[in-house]
């Protein structure tokens, strides 16, 4: 197993280079982590918040997948139930 691997940014076409994330807490401190992406799920805004915990500028983090953010542990199941659901709400906002 590697301690990384490379995301690419839909705008700039850079390669980001995603680290495994550590076994360790951090802080949060309250307020809300916000973003927004296209139907593809590419993120197109970060609050300042969530660019702090996620640990990515906000040069990195517009235009990369919002998968950027996952950690490893966590099934993609899970993220694509909740893009299936998300999807269907602006289907029925339509």
């Amino acid at each position: 197993m590697t301690n990384s691997l490379m995301i690419k940014n839909t705008i700039t076409n850079a390669l980001i280079l995603k680290s495994y994330p550590v076994d360790e807490e951090v802080m949060f401190d309250g307020g809300m982590m916000i973003t927004e992406t296209d139907m593809n799920g590419i993120i197109t805004y970060a609050n300042r918040k969530f660019i702090e915990m996620s640990g990515f500028s906000q040069e990195e983090l517009i235009g990369s997948p919002h998968s950027i953010n996952r950690h490893p542990d966590m099934p993609s199941g899970v993220f694509k139930g909740m893009w299936e659901i998300i999807c269907a709400y602006v289907h029925m906002c339509r």
